[in-house]
């Protein structure tokens, strides 16, 4: 049994708030229509990257299937040939104000030419620090385990079922290193930014 998560329901972490959420949305709507000022043509996996590249935007990341850079208190993923991402990302923008495991998304949209590639903003998170990597560890074994976690969190629940509700609504495999977790320094939670593999 998993002692780690046994709290009172008291202590779980908070989300942010519907002004903090607010906040964000206007700062990636801005961002957004600053990058599309400079694009002639729809925007596309391409272009944006290419709007990234040469503005002031500093690159955080890449992987097999996207790239993040940072846009002011926020992150832009750009995800590429992603059939799993977009999926996460819709359910994450739900979830935003209400089950801080989930990371806040505040902007999401696929490009018209290709529905596998889309543009995602979000909060700007942090690498999980040495004191809260057993959690992650916690984390990953009850999504891969599919068991219900051995925890009073509701919200813990509730994001490990919604995911694994997701991975068989769409057949998606699930692919959660430890890379594919955040930290939220100021609700103090560990955060699953992308749980599957494009």
């Amino acid at each position: 049994m998993f002692s780690f998560f046994r709290r009172r329901v008291a202590e779980t972490p908070v989300p942010l708030s519907d002004a903090q959420i607010a906040s964000l949305q206007h700062e990636a709507d801005k961002t957004y229509q600053r990058l599309r000022r400079f694009m002639s043509a729809e925007p596309s996996y391409d272009a944006v990257l290419s709007r990234l590249r040469s503005g002031f935007y500093r690159q955080l990341g890449s992987g097999a299937f996207g790239r993040v850079f940072r846009c002011g208190r926020l992150v832009c993923k750009l995800a590429h040939n992603d059939g799993g991402y977009p999926h996460y990302a819709t359910l994450a923008m739900q979830e935003a104000g209400q089950n801080p495991y989930f990371p806040v998304v505040v902007r999401h949209e696929r490009f018209p030419s290709s529905c596998r590639d889309s543009i995602t903003f979000l909060e700007a998170l942090t690498h999980v620090p040495a004191e809260m990597k057993d959690r992650r560890s916690r984390m990953r074994e009850y999504l891969y385990n599919g068991a219900v976690p051995d925890t009073e969190d509701p919200h813990l629940i509730q994001m490990v079922s919604k995911v694994r509700a997701l991975k068989e609504a769409y057949s998606l495999d699930l692919d959660c290193p430890a890379r594919n977790f955040m930290y939220r320094p100021s609700t103090k939670t560990v955060v699953l930014t992308d749980p599957f593999v494009g």
